[in-house]
């Protein structure tokens, strides 16, 4: 598998376009701490203020490398293969590596799914160029209720943030209206409600991460 490296691609496409455009693109960066030669793992994390919530959990994860293992200086220590926020993950704008070569590679998988018009596809990548050329592995799909993970980046400002979300939604709502303009059906709220309790269902059987 490509890796190791993650992003997060998010995806628009209007019911008459030929082709869509990302309007998204946040790289995922794994949790991880730098060794000073002098502190543990368990206190790298301490001080650092997306970790320190988590030290229990990644006390039970690193089964291999215990939490106390003392990281040499200018060691990097990946933490996980999960580069989500809830597991102390950072979340980077990067629409700079937007390229043609990627969106024309992200449009013709969206529009192989059958009324796939706005989502976000989570994939791992080996580097920046890669990404660029378009060469990455799918990990998950995720459909029009997606989050738009770029809005999570910490050096963005609040107002900013805040702004791209609406945005965000208000281009979901205007192409919904286009799609029922042109005669598409909405989902029942029953038929919702049915497929958000299976997926509870199915998620309650996955592993655990690390």
């Amino acid at each position: 598998m490509p890796g190791p490296f993650e992003a997060g691609l998010f995806y628009s496409r209007g019911p008459t376009e030929a082709h869509g455009r990302l309007i998204g693109l946040a790289i995922r960066h794994s949790p991880q701490v730098t060794g000073d030669g002098v502190r543990s793992i368990a206190a790298l994390m301490a001080a650092d203020p997306r970790l320190c919530s988590r030290i229990g959990h990644y006390r039970r994860a690193l089964s291999t490398r215990g939490i106390d293992h003392v990281p040499m200086r200018g060691e990097c220590v990946i933490l996980g293969t999960v580069a989500s926020l809830r597991v102390g993950g950072r979340y980077e704008d990067a629409m700079r590596l937007n390229t043609p070569a990627l969106e024309d590679r992200v449009d013709a998988i969206a529009r192989s799914m059958h009324g796939f018009h706005f989502g976000r596809l989570d994939v791992r990548f080996g580097s920046e160029a890669a990404l660029q050329r378009g060469e990455f592995r799918i990990i998950e799909i995720n459909g029009a209720g997606s989050e738009a993970i770029q809005f999570w980046d910490p050096t963005m400002r609040l107002r900013d943030a805040y702004r791209g979300v609406f945005a965000k939604q208000a281009a979901l709502f205007a192409l919904a209206a286009r799609m029922r303009a042109d005669g598409a059906v909405p989902i029942s709220a029953m038929a919702l409600a049915t497929a958000w309790w299976r997926q509870l269902r199915l998620m309650r059987r996955y592993p655990s991460s690390n």
